[in-house]
């Protein structure tokens, strides 16, 4: 168990490591290093990033907004289980508690933590078991259907990340209406030709190009 998560660590920090750095410490001085408390984190965390965004298609990976890039929506690597020394620094560099995460999703959360919390890679994990939503607010809300835990799950989740707060529910239902717009405007293209529509042949209406995808496919869904 510990070999495999030193491997993760190891993996890690290679990714964010310089050069230099990697050939000053040498392969078995690593997971010494790694557990030292002497890396900077901040420094090296632009690599990471990069890694991280290429698993999430620029997204985040709590709220699902795009991009997640340097600019107005700021890029975060959020450790799941927070890495301060009270709680979780043994999992500061695994990979396994690493996720690409937007600074609006972050500056909620900061240093806490559930044991309910949902985790974005959680095997068996999909959206619509744990939440619903309100089209008419924009808001998302746990489940009434499913059982009292995963209810709990849900309102925690939706609670640490706030993603109910701000102005997230107007973003929401102003990406929605983005979308809705263009499918109808493809679809009347289409109908004024007299041509069979086909949701595939318009690259403008896959759901990897817009912010709340699950929001989207939700709406699509009903």
């Amino acid at each position: 168990m510990n070999g495999g998560t030193d491997a993760a660590s190891e993996q890690v920090a290679i990714l964010i490591i310089s050069e230099a750095d990697l050939e000053a410490l040498g392969g078995e001085n690593m997971a010494m290093y790694i557990k030292s408390g002497n890396f900077n984190w901040h420094d090296k965390q632009e690599g990471l990033v990069m890694e991280l965004s290429k698993l999430t298609a620029n997204h985040c990976c709590f709220c699902d907004i795009l991009p997640v890039s340097k600019g107005e929506i700021r890029p975060t690597v959020e450790h799941f289980r927070p890495k301060s020394k009270e709680k979780f620094p043994h999992l500061a560099f695994s990979w396994e508690n690493l996720f690409l995460c937007c600074d609006q999703c972050q500056s909620y959360k900061l240093g806490k933590y559930d044991i309910l919390l949902l985790k974005p890679d959680e095997p068996g994990y999909e959206f619509e078991q744990y939440f619903d939503i309100n089209f008419k607010e924009g808001t998302l809300q746990p489940r009434s259907s499913q059982n009292d835990e995963q209810n709990k799950r849900a309102a925690i989740t939706i609670d640490l990340y706030g993603l109910n707060k701000d102005n997230r529910p107007t973003a929401r239902k102003r990406e929605l209406k983005k979308y809705v717009g263009t499918y109808n405007d493809k679809k009347k293209i289409c109908e004024l030709g007299g041509i069979p529509f086909n949701l595939d042949d318009y690259p403008s209406l896959e759901l990897e190009y817009y912010s709340y995808r699950f929001y989207i496919w939700f709406y699509n869904e009903i």
